[in-house]
């Protein structure tokens, strides 16, 4: 009866291998978010955090001795004990006085401790069937795809961080009882006879060759692929984890066909189709590339019906597949005896298997894409792809030797025609981008950018007509010198108009383009430490943009610091009068950790007494409620926010533990050196304290509503809503209504003209004229109103109504505002041409 109740228990082995991978990458999906806010969020930090990992699980699934499998029980628990000590509140880091990335391999190695005991005790049950050890994995890794579609794309965004790592830590007490009950201990798990135990394992380096190639050459596509689809389709959490999700799955899937070692002809046949068929299906997309002129992904959201997030899956699947299909279709066979003439070593060539990942997960971005760039390194993988297929070709009988023969021929060929047609695609791709486009022509900037450099970090270029450069990082328009001019001008400008010469000590989070530094450093600053993710904006800096802000960098008192922000912020022991902030979107990864609660309590702490911070916020794809959710974030860590737009869609918010004002005769203060104001006039064209106060959105009003929530990096809500609107490409909201938030919330503007006098009404006109060139128009209606009761029926501001209606389409109200203006004024020559065109269209 007990041994009925014992394969009872094995059979149930697959659920408990697939809880069991469910767990793992769960508990991945929470680390990689812990350890990038620890050690930085580039594309490096993420290939380290996927090293270490199948690091971990490679020496975590070798290390245990041979033994009674009953003793395993305490190893299988393992993973379950480190991640309830990590559940709470990361009691790991305190117990264990250890930095997050030794931290991760050691929970990794935790988890490949259930594969040591589970396969070792597999191999010796007498239940066991033993020719079914691939199919083990496989739902090991198909529970991990199924991990990461749990925790990434629906605990994390509804629930937070934590509740991941919860979720882990219950799937792992799931299979507890499994693997318990399957291998009781005592003699019921050993073999009865000599007969019954298998032979001793025997190292053969041709699969542990195999294997490792394989392994090597999955993460690498992982990788590039990622990299790639990023320069497409945005660098957001989902564009990550579909990468993620596939690449699992396919291995996965791949490993639950083979039995063992049976059906070997139809195995080895079917891996060595699929490694000509990648490269054949690479070449394709890329020919019909050339021919139509459009990026791979582009033409595979016109197969998928327009959708860009199922054409990000659709490309995902039809490019991965093929590869991690086969790899683990062969791993699987080499871990059944498939390879060899010996007993198999599972433990040992799923070891070789992730230490081969670790190695690519490293070798490619750091070695590989530097060296040659993103297009020749995937020919590369491609290429040492075949490596496996041509050892395993000359290895097998005549039959299938002939066959490989003849594959590896056909695949010669065409990775040879797709590293040709890869060489400098990337920047031909990068070039013809969405909003990159000449001014009033259509036509993509010219073919041969300005700046091109793909390193470990990113890949960046820059390329345009001068005077209209555009800066693009891993695919998205970072920096427009045109149309980001208005704010960087003023993200540099605007705290010393509003506080005075009183800032020494400045902090720059985001080089952008460098025009930000290029006028911080026209005030008379003592040092500016510069905070950069990517060497290769660096760089950009340096070479691009006419070597116009070259020489800011060369400055004595400007540092350059390589790394992560949010890393900086925590680290640093300096305290700055000045942080001015200008990451990307919240929706990039890397870039949102710096719109959380976390961060901007980091950016106070960094503060001296009176200090003052900047934060640019995008709000391209944000909802109102979105921007109420931020800006309250905001507000629940510094007392002072004053909110600016000088571009629409852009939004600098002026930060301060202490309440902030607004005063006119400080800013006129400001604007008396000739250089600067000289320097604004060049750069945006204003230089009168009306003018910028222009641009002014509203303060702090003390007793305002908030929102229920805020983001924070348990749970960054901004970051999976604005990047679900940018996959589904999302109308955006007027930006009025994204500014809905901020209505009636007015700080206190002192040095004005008192309430009543013509002189107010004054300052209104000039006013409300500026905020109508910055694009608020709602905002300028209201002033040229105010204008009109304080200075009377008035022909300037009647024109400047007119021009507001007119510009929100509302024919009618423009045309009687303008009429009033003519009537008021019969000389009013823009009145007249105004009211001359709206009859036109009325006629047309």
């Amino acid at each position: 009866m007990r041994g009925k109740r014992v394969r009872g228990f094995m059979a149930l082995l697959p659920v408990a291998f697939f809880l069991s991978g469910a767990s793992a990458l769960l508990f991945e999906v929470h680390w990689i978010r812990q350890v990038t806010l620890s050690v930085g969020s580039s594309p490096a930090a993420f290939a380290i955090v996927s090293s270490l990992s199948v690091l971990g699980l490679g020496f975590g699934a070798r290390m245990h001795p041979r033994g009674n499998p009953g003793r395993q029980r305490t190893l299988w628990a393992a993973p379950v004990a480190a991640q309830a000590a990590s559940g709470a509140s990361n009691a790991v880091l305190s117990v264990l006085p250890l930095p997050p990335l030794p931290s991760l391999l050691l929970c990794s190695l935790f988890s490949g401790l259930v594969i040591s005991a589970v396969t070792e005790a597999r191999n010796r049950s007498q239940a066991a069937d033993r020719g079914s050890i691939g199919p083990l994995f496989a739902w090991n890794f198909l529970g991990g795809g199924a991990g990461v579609l749990l925790g990434g794309f629906l605990l994390l965004p509804a629930t937070g961080v934590a509740s991941t790592r919860w979720a882990a830590l219950a799937l792992s007490l799931l299979s507890l009882p499994i693997y318990i009950a399957a291998f009781p201990g005592g003699k019921a798990g050993r073999p009865e006879t000599e007969a019954d135990a298998l032979p001793q394992e025997r190292f053969d380096p041709v699969p542990a060759a195999v294997v490792a190639i394989t392994g090597a050459t999955g993460m690498g596509l992982e990788i590039l692929w990622g990299r790639w689809l990023s320069q497409m389709a945005g660098s957001s959490v989902y564009t990550y984890y579909s990468v993620l999700v596939v690449t699992i799955l396919a291995f996965g899937a791949g490993c639950l066909l083979p039995k063992g070692n049976r059906g070997g002809r139809r195995i080895l046949y079917a891996y060595l189709s699929l490694s000509v068929a990648y490269p054949l299906m690479l070449l394709v997309g890329l020919l019909s590339l050339g021919g139509f002129g459009v990026s791979p992904y582009r033409w595979i959201a016109a197969a998928a019906g327009g959708s860009p997030p199922l054409a990000v899956l659709s490309s995902t699947i039809i490019v991965l597949s093929p590869m991690l299909f086969g790899s683990g279709l062969l791993f699987s066979f080499a871990v059944g005896g498939g390879l060899s003439g010996r007993p198999p070593a599972p433990r040992t060539l799923f070891m070789v298997n992730c230490l081969g990942a670790s190695a690519g997960a490293l070798f490619v971005p750091f070695a590989l894409i530097p060296a040659v760039g993103t297009g020749p390194a995937l020919s590369a993988v491609c290429a040492a792809n075949l490596i496996p297929a041509a050892a395993i070709a000359f290895r097998a009988e005549t039959g299938i030797r002939r066959y490989g023969v003849r594959a590896v021929l056909v695949a010669v060929p065409c990775i040879a025609a797709t590293a040709y047609w890869l060489s400098g695609r990337p920047a031909f791709f990068l070039l013809h981008q969405e909003g990159m486009e000449r001014p009033g022509r259509g036509a993509p900037w010219g073919a041969s950018p300005e700046f091109f450099d793909e390193g470990p970090f990113s890949t960046v270029l820059v390329g345009g007509e001068r005077g209209h450069e555009v800066l693009v990082v891993d695919g998205k328009p970072e920096s427009h010198a045109r149309r980001d001019r208005p704010t960087q001008t003023m993200l540099a400008q605007l705290p010393f108009l509003l506080k005075g010469e009183r800032f020494r000590d400045v902090l720059l989070i985001g080089l952008g383009s460098g025009a930000t530094l290029d006028g911080i450093l026209l005030h008379s600053v003592r040092a500016v430490d510069c905070v950069e993710i990517s060497p290769e904006v660096v760089r950009a800096v340096r070479e691009g943009f006419g070597r116009r802000y070259a020489p800011a960098l060369a400055r004595p008192e400007v540092r350059i610091v390589v790394g992560d922000g949010r890393r900086f912020l925590r680290e640093t022991g300096k305290r700055y009068d000045l942080i001015v902030s200008q990451p990307s979107n919240p929706w990039v990864i890397g870039a949102s950790s710096l719109f959380t609660r976390e961060a901007f309590l980091a950016m106070r702490r960094a503060l001296t007494p009176g200090g003052v911070a900047v934060i640019w916020f995008q709000t391209y794809g944000v909802s109102p409620e979105d921007f109420r959710v931020e800006y309250d974030t905001v507000r629940s860590v510094f007392r002072g926010v004053l909110a600016y737009s000088f571009s629409p869609g852009d939004i600098l918010l002026v930060c301060s533990p202490d309440p902030l004002g607004v005063d006119m005769r400080t800013i006129g203060d400001g604007l008396a050196p000739l250089s600067v104001r000289s320097y604004l006039r060049r750069e945006i064209g204003i230089s009168t304290p009306a003018e910028i106060l222009g641009g002014f959105l509203g303060g702090e009003a003390p007793g305002g509503e908030r929102s229920e929530e805020w983001n924070t990096d348990d749970r960054p809500v901004l970051e999976y809503r604005m990047a679900r609107s940018a996959a589904f490409r999302d109308p955006y909201p007027p930006y009025s209504a994204i500014l809905e938030p901020l209505r009636g919330r007015t700080a206190r503007i002192v040095g004005i003209p008192p309430e009543g006098t013509r002189e107010r009404g004054e300052l209104y006109l000039e006013w409300g004229e500026a905020a109508s060139t910055f694009g608020l128009a709602r905002y300028a209606e209201e002033l040229f109103l105010e204008a009109v009761r304080l200075r009377g029926e008035d022909s300037r501001a009647l024109n400047d109504l007119g021009i507001v209606r007119f510009e929100r389409k509302d024919y009618n109200k423009a045309s009687w505002y303008f009429e009033e203006a003519l009537r008021l004024d019969p000389g009013n020559a823009i009145a007249r041409e105004n009211l001359n065109a709206i009859g036109e269209m009325g006629r047309k």
